[in-house]
């Protein structure tokens, strides 16, 4: 899987469980942006955007988030090692939150 089909799988999995991923959506142009791997990057390590996640997860359950694939990606889509650390934290936290 390439980071533009994990985007596009976040996008339509949250949709199918009720959650609408606006500002994931927009940010990432659907998986278009031609800077997707800075974009994912950023939003990763932004905790601000953690909040508006945690959210939907508490809400919702189901949302599958970036953060979840990039965990399980083996080299994490070729993220910079900072990110796929966070990217992981945040999803053993947002397993946690789905309890």
């Amino acid at each position: 899987m390439t980071l533009k089909e994990a985007v596009k799988k976040v996008i339509r999995q949250n949709i199918s469980a009720g959650y609408n991923p606006v500002i994931f959506f927009h940010a990432t142009k659907n998986g278009e942006a031609n800077n997707l791997e800075e974009i994912i990057s950023r939003m990763v390590l932004n905790d601000e955007l953690l909040e508006e996640l945690e959210k939907a997860i508490k809400k919702y359950k189901e949302p599958t988030t970036i953060e979840d694939l990039i965990a399980k990606e083996k080299d994490g889509f070729g993220l910079p090692d900072e990110v796929i650390e966070k990217a992981k934290a945040r999803s053993q936290w947002f397993d946690q939150l789905r309890k």
